[in-house]
């Protein structure tokens, strides 16, 4: 037998067995691994009655519910193959649409729900499991439209969706510059775009595909893809069913890819080959073939491009004087210039690659694409490379080429380079080698990570304004529409000056900017209005930017609400300087208070008085009635006490059953009394307690003023306490003016 046949039928049985040990590997991949059940997942599966299951009724190919009312589709094929994986039964709730299936599910007249997306939205009433289908959503328009690379850059376009879906949520959210119109079903949505009702839509690539091949809409073409809104198509089980979803988990985990290719590839019309094709083999075999002509082809050409430049002398020396002139250049280039044959052997590297990554030029001259370049890179510029070769081989002009790429340095660490290359050609058009340039763009790279550092920290949790130098609003953070409630479209353009809650006064804001044009920034507590109307405390940071002549371009704010830190300062007041059972002021504010009065009177020359107060017989009524009523008793007594009062006196709890009451800018020491006999009068009130008992009690009350008893805050309390002793003296429920003791 001729070794060419030989080899033929090696080639051919090698080939089988490859196949065959491939077409075994992925049999063996469909294999269901055993499923192992908690105690409570198998007591659940054993008691288990058929599960309420809601669908989308209208949703090709992924689901539907036929003419004859069963649930068919990619979706219906797959959660019955987890059921069944798991040993459980679905069983349908018919629907007439999605809205009715959704109202179904959150009434829970339905336990799972088969096809979806996990959305906020839906999170309040599913649980969901892993995804169990994945598919990318893609962008359909008519023909005419042009590519959109970015859904942002679109400008008042309307984009048809159908009501209640994941996408609709997104898109509002994502895309505030497009128009969203709503419609009543996926082929509606189509339809809609179609007839020009709308610009476009964004759905899932498979159903989108199906619904231009079967509703013949020919006039529409995918034109570009969202990536973030590929749809992770998951069961959703409700809140109160835990152990279900855990059990659904583990049916899904054990779905392969090779099950789920086969389900969708019954859907959407995509055959999978079994067994050994032969014709593709030849085929393969022509291509071989071929492919060692197109190299047998570049050989003879490289071969007489080498006997031409071997033929003609003055060729060869103009070559050379050139080669000399431009290596000059190339040697002094602060950019590292390079030459690579076809084989992707370096031929020539400039000198200012040891400046750049530390290598010499004799070492870099070495190193493969491999070596020269990370391995994300090295992919990037062989893909680049390879489409060279392939429009070298074509007879085509080799494609302009310009990349990104990371490369490793000779002392560890990576540069970041910006790559291009282009191919060199002689003057009869035939390919002699690539010239490339490498440029360093590390200070660039470092910039666009600051600038992206930047933006992560401009969406923290404190709020922020960016504003230009007069003022008008640019730009706004998530923090600061939650806490003023207002939209970043709503305040853009304006000033902040629509925040002033009116509490601060021109002078206020006077003195803040003139601390910021002297200083560069103000910090402080300021007082803002929400758009609800709510007056709130900010912590605020307000920094003007410059640019290198020191000219303001910008100023940020940088806004904390401190509504609740407020509160528990007011809290922590209360603590420290009022008295928790009758909220009337202690004896340390009493003390603060009477001194301030006494530098007031003072300087004013007027009369103030100090009263004692103390109840007559407290102790029988707490032992008699329980602390309950006499706590009762000290809080409505307080409050007649500062019934009899101006605003301008002070009431003080000091002691158990022990008052303090200062009057300030008498005009004579009868008005003391009379104020006193007021307070004796109406603490001999009876006083009802919730149980109905009736409590009488009465007070002793001693009185101390200045300047005329005492010019000291100490020789006033002195003097009313002896007041008041001279007052229970007398039997209480009485009055007495501070008297000197007589030293006869």
């Amino acid at each position: 037998m001729p070794a060419q046949a030989n080899f033929v039928i090696a080639f051919k049985t090698l080939l089988a067995f490859i196949l065959l040990a491939a077409q075994a590997l992925a049999c063996a991949m469909v294999a269901v691994p055993p499923l192992v059940w908690t105690a409570a997942e198998a007591a659940f599966i054993a008691r288990a009655e058929p599960i309420k299951m809601c669908v989308d009724p209208d949703w090709a190919p992924f689901e539907r519910i036929n003419a004859q009312g069963q649930h068919e589709g990619i979706a219906a094929e797959l959660v019955q193959l987890v059921a069944q994986r798991v040993g459980l039964q679905l069983e349908l709730l018919p629907t007439k649409n999605w809205d009715e299936s959704l109202a179904a599910s959150k009434a829970k007249r339905c336990q799972v729900m088969s096809f979806l997306n996990r959305t906020p939205v839906r999170d309040t009433w599913l649980i969901f499991t892993s995804p169990i289908f994945f598919d990318p959503n893609v962008i359909i328009t008519r023909e005419e439209h042009g590519f959109i690379a970015d859904l942002k850059a679109l400008q008042g376009e309307r984009v048809v969706l159908p009501h209640g879906t994941m996408v609709e949520e997104q898109v509002r959210r994502d895309f505030p510059n497009l128009t969203v119109v709503l419609s009543g079903s996926e082929p509606e949505s189509m339809q809609m775009v179609s007839e020009r009702q709308a610009d476009l839509t964004i759905r899932s690539l498979i159903v989108a595909a199906d619904a231009i091949k079967r509703e013949g809409l020919f006039n529409l073409k995918i034109s570009g893809q969202v990536p973030q809104y590929t749809n992770e198509l998951r069961m959703g089980v409700s809140k109160d069913q835990p152990e279900l979803r855990a059990i659904l988990d583990k049916g899904i985990k054990t779905i392969t890819l090779h099950e789920r290719e086969a389900i969708s590839n019954k859907y959407t019309a995509v055959n999978i080959q079994q067994g050994i094709d032969w014709t593709r083999v030849y085929v393969l075999l022509v291509l071989l073939a071929t492919a060692i002509m197109v190299a047998l082809y570049i050989l003879r050409k490289n071969h007489q491009l080498q006997v031409a430049l071997a033929a003609s002398h003055e060729a060869r020396d103009a070559l050379r004087v050139s080669e000399e002139r431009h290596r000059l250049l190339a040697d002094n280039a602060s950019d590292i210039i390079w030459t690579m044959d076809l084989n992707g052997r370096n031929t020539y590297i400039s000198p200012s690659v040891e400046r750049l990554r530390g290598y010499t030029v004799s070492e870099a001259m070495q190193q493969s694409l491999q070596e020269a370049l990370t391995p994300a890179s090295a992919q990037i510029a062989q893909a680049g490379l390879d489409r060279a070769l392939e429009a070298i081989q074509a007879n085509r002009q080799v494609p302009a080429f310009r990349a990104e790429l990371e490369q490793p340095c000779k002392s560890g660490g990576t540069i970041w380079t910006e790559v291009s290359f282009s191919g060199i050609h002689n003057a009869e058009g035939e390919f002699v080698n690539f010239l490339g340039v490498t440029r360093d763009i590390s200070e660039r790279k470092r910039a666009e990570l600051d600038l992206h550092i930047a933006a992560i920290a401009f969406e923290s949790q404190d709020g922020m304004i960016v504003t230009d130098a007069q003022s008008k609003i640019l730009r706004v953070n998530h923090a600061f529409t939650k806490i003023s409630g207002y939209a970043a479209i709503e305040v853009i353009g304006k000033t902040p000056r629509m925040l002033q809650s009116g509490r601060h006064d021109a002078d206020f804001y006077a003195a803040m900017w003139g601390t910021i044009h002297q200083v560069g920034v103000w910090q402080g507590e300021i007082w803002n209005r929400r758009k609800s109307g709510e007056v709130y405390p900010e912590q605020i940071t307000i920094t003007a930017v410059k640019d290198s002549q020191a000219q303001v371009t910008h100023y940020v704010a940088v806004l904390e609400d401190i509504t609740q830190r407020k509160q528990l300062e007011k809290e922590v007041a209360q603590l420290a300087f009022f008295d928790t059972l009758t909220q009337l002021p202690n004896r340390r504010l009493f003390n603060d208070r009477l001194g301030q009065s006494l530098i007031r009177a003072q300087r004013t020359q007027s009369t103030l008085a100090l009263m004692f107060i103390d109840l007559d017989k407290f102790k029988p009524i707490n032992d008699t009635h329980g602390h309950e009523a006499g706590d009762h008793l000290l809080q409505t007594l307080a409050q007649r006490i500062e019934g009899c009062l101006r605003a301008s006196d002070t009431a003080a709890r000091v002691g158990g059953d022990e008052f303090l009451v200062l009057l300030s800018d008498l005009q004579a020491s009868q008005d003391a009394r009379a104020v006193a006999e007021k307070i004796r009068q109406a603490l001999e009130q009876p006083v009802v307690t919730a149980t109905g008992a009736v409590l009488c009690a009465s007070a002793s009350i001693g009185i101390a003023l200045y300047p005329e008893h005492g010019q000291t805050a100490q020789d006033l309390l002195r003097a009313g306490d002896q007041a008041m002793y001279q007052a229970k003296n007398r039997g209480g429920n009485a009055i007495e003016l501070w008297t000197a003791p007589d030293k006869s």
